[in-house]
């Protein structure tokens, strides 16, 4: 797996980068960021939900060896069954056999440039390559989860598929998703301008989404293009704390390898919200990676961001979080920020941990929220959409408290407490690739199909806040909902 820096910066996809390598600028065609794909006219623009699927429970998919082979997961297995960051704290999975058994595919992204086009850009500009794919991995990442007695257990396996980068290859995985999309669009279930949710085709039951979503499957992902996996498993049989590590594929077999900003490098990374030390595998802010694959990438320090300091106040627990000040909130912001952080300068805990704190903060007036932390901190920290995306997340979708009490839900992208979860994070890397697809591959004028590409660039960075607000914390309106109210609340036609 390469190994990346991200050089912090918060700008909109739509807006020019300072370096030469302008993605998304409409008169900037011959530019050496420009791949576009050839022969793809018909494809209609992507939205989220085209690019990041969930399943709903009537569409799981039993994970088998077509996806994975037996050795390569019982490798994944072995490498945390009875470890952990500690001896308190391990890793019990159960039979492995029965865990195989009862995995279901919950959920599917493509990435076409991980780990996302803006890191991607100024990595480029950093070591003058010849183009962003020089520099970035096309992917299909998957999660599969344990179904247990009709119930997805809290436990996720997180597949992540290598993908040729090359224009016919791409053209075909382009192709293959456009039939998803075309089939929910026929079927009466439109993915345009719907936030992120589980897919609507799949939702209404289409066996002509299931069909062209098992195309896709079958077109990208087999076991000899795995490139890593990760995990996140419970210990000790107990329902926390969460365990948290990592395998790469070496020559066909699954090897443990350290978590990127873990101090030492370390291979497990743990959460307790009942027991201390909350956090077992302290992020370190000063870590640095060999770049083996890009030798004339400059040895940085990884601009690391991480909720340790939540975790770590003494007056932390798992009903009563401390007061979120502006610092605080301005880093759990960077980190659902893919334009400021990825996966490879941050740690797992605070990636699975940053959007269940920012509900927290808002778990009591989810209705109204006021001019608080959260917003100060969003103003130079938090993702910007992309006009034309629905970079939010849908209905019923936010980490809020579960039936069983627990305010915790450590889900990205999957299933947690029957239901299915979807961090701000997510959304905002959903946007991100759908722009990337639509302007810099498609080569097509607007980001996105929503109807906020009729607005001018000017008026919508007015309204983008106000959208965003209403869209998280009145999570029962639509976006044509939250976009009525932005553009008046903020004087727009």
């Amino acid at each position: 797996m390469k190994k990346f820096i991200f050089v912090s910066a918060v700008v909109s996809l739509t807006q020019m980068y300072s370096c030469k390598y302008r993605l998304f600028n409409d008169d900037s065609t011959d530019q050496p960021g420009i791949q576009a794909v050839s022969n793809t006219e018909s494809i209609q623009l992507f939205d989220v939900n085209d690019v990041s699927i969930m399943f709903p429970p009537s569409a799981f998919i039993p994970l088998n060896s077509k996806h994975i082979s037996a050795q390569q997961f019982r490798d994944v297995y072995d490498a945390g069954e009875g470890k952990g960051p500690n001896s308190a704290i391990v890793v019990r999975f159960g039979n492995r056999d029965e865990l195989f058994k009862n995995l279901r595919i919950v959920s599917l992204r493509y990435d076409p440039c991980s780990p996302g086009a803006h890191a991607a850009a100024l990595i480029a500009e950093q070591i003058a390559a010849p183009n962003i794919d020089t520099v970035c991995e096309g992917q299909v990442r998957i999660v599969a989860q344990p179904l247990v007695g009709g119930i997805i257990a809290d436990v996720a396996f997180h597949l992540i598929y290598g993908v040729p980068k090359t224009e016919s290859a791409r053209r075909d995985q382009l192709v293959s998703l456009a039939k998803i999309k075309q089939a929910s669009k026929a079927a009466g279930a439109s993915t345009d301008g719907v936030a992120l949710t589980e897919h609507p085709g799949l939702v209404l039951g289409s066996p002509q989404v299931r069909a062209a979503l098992n195309d896709f499957i079958n077109l990208t992902i087999n076991p000899a293009t795995i490139v890593s996996v990760a995990v996140t498993a419970l210990a000790n049989n107990a329902p926390e704390p969460w365990v948290f590590y990592a395998v790469r594929n070496v020559n066909g077999r699954m090897i443990a390898t350290g978590i990127p900003t873990v101090e030492n490098k370390g291979f497990f990374q743990s959460l307790s919200f009942l027991g201390t030390p909350h956090v077992s595998g302290k992020p370190s802010n000063t870590a640095t990676f060999d770049f083996a694959s890009l030798p004339n990438l400059k040895r940085l320090p990884i601009l690391a961001r991480s909720t340790d300091s939540v975790f770590a106040d003494p007056k932390f627990n798992q009903n009563d979080i401390v007061p979120l000040n502006t610092e605080i909130m301005s880093r759990i912001h960077a980190i659902e920020n893919p334009r400021v952080n990825h996966f490879f300068t941050m740690d797992c805990v605070s990636c699975h941990t940053a959007s269940t704190l920012m509900m927290r903060r808002h778990v009591a007036t989810l209705a109204k929220p006021s001019e608080s932390e959260v917003i100060k901190g969003a103003n130079t920290s938090r993702c910007f959409i992309p006009k034309g995306t629905t970079g939010y997340v849908g209905t019923g979708g936010l980490p809020v408290r579960s039936s069983f009490g627990s305010p915790w839900n450590t889900r990205s992208f999957g299933v947690f407490d029957g239901r299915a979860t979807i961090a701000f994070r997510t959304a905002c890397e959903s946007a991100e690739v759908a722009e990337d697809i639509n302007i810099r591959m498609l080569s097509r004028k607007h980001a996105g199909p929503n109807i906020s590409v009729k607005l001018t660039d000017a008026d919508y960075s007015k309204v983008e806040h106000s959208i965003w607000r209403c869209m998280h914390f009145q999570n029962n309106k639509t976006f044509d909902e939250c976009l009525t109210m932005a553009k008046a609340l903020n004087g727009v036609k």
